[in-house]
């Protein structure tokens, strides 16, 4: 482990990966980044429900008996989806590829991927993912569904924001 010595003034944002909570001895694992950072509460356009669209807050809960493909939002005929945030922790023993993607089945075989990753773990640690999308992935079609797909066994938990769109 080494620590990070020197001037900060120039760095915008630090992500942290806690790997130890409570009294327990632990260490946590930071990444630094040169991308923008926002400040808590203040945007730089209306955020969503302030110009007419329906937000969603959706949670993810994915047994790790099989692989999966399961979907977490739908859409109706007039609107389009519209995902800002994707928040989940993943364990999988053998590791898999993890896809959130527009349409049902295999996401091999759809073109629209809003995420994807491979996670290797063990069936004692968990990798976490904390995606704020800062220019929302929008789905190509009305009357849709956003699914989760992975290959192998995992078990999942988490939670997707976004909000219905009609453009």
């Amino acid at each position: 482990m080494e620590d990070y010595i020197g001037s900060v003034s120039s760095i915008k944002k630090i992500r942290f990966e806690v790997i130890s909570a409570g009294y327990s001895s632990g260490y946590i694992a930071g990444r630094l980044s040169r991308t923008n950072s926002v400040l808590e509460g203040i945007e730089h356009v209306s955020p969503p429900h302030k110009f007419g669209n329906s937000l969603f807050h959706k949670g993810i809960f994915l047994d790790g008996s099989t692989a999966f493909n399961s979907g977490l939002i739908s859409s109706d005929s007039s609107h389009k989806i519209a995902l800002t945030h994707l928040s989940f922790g993943v364990t999988s023993a053998a590791g898999t590829n993890i896809t959130v993607h527009e349409g049902s089945g295999n996401a091999d075989s759809h073109d629209f991927w809003a995420f994807s990753t491979f996670a290797k773990t063990s069936s004692t640690e968990s990798r976490f993912f904390n995606l704020f999308i800062s220019t929302p992935f929008l789905s190509q079609s009305k009357n849709t569904t956003i699914c989760l797909t992975s290959d192998g066994v995992a078990t999942l938990r988490g939670v997707v924001h976004g909000y219905y769109t009609e453009n």
